[in-house]
């Protein structure tokens, strides 16, 4: 059971929002930007990945219930407040 939640949180997090971020950076910010926020992406990604075990041995299962709730609150942000760059930086 564990590894089937584990692979349906990877599937809807890569066809969610975890591209969008990268593709977003890209588009607004110039390369210390990037870098800055690729940094922070990064650090919280190690945070998450140390932290995980520890609330998997308290909460088991229900871990990857936070998960999907914070994905899907981080769908919600990007959908209301991250605007379309499409044709923005052409002249």
């Amino acid at each position: 059971m564990q590894l089937t939640a584990i692979l349906i949180f990877i599937v809807m997090f890569e066809f969610g929002p975890g591209p969008v971020t990268w593709i977003y950076m890209s588009e607004i910010m110039n390369e210390k930007g990037v870098a800055v926020a690729t940094f922070v992406n990064w650090t919280f990604t190690l945070v998450i990945g140390i932290i995980t075990p520890y609330v998997f041995s308290k909460l088991g299962q229900n871990t990857f219930v936070i998960f999907a709730l914070t994905c899907g609150l981080g769908f919600l942000f990007i959908f209301v407040f991250i605007k379309e760059t499409k044709g923005l930086g052409e002249t």
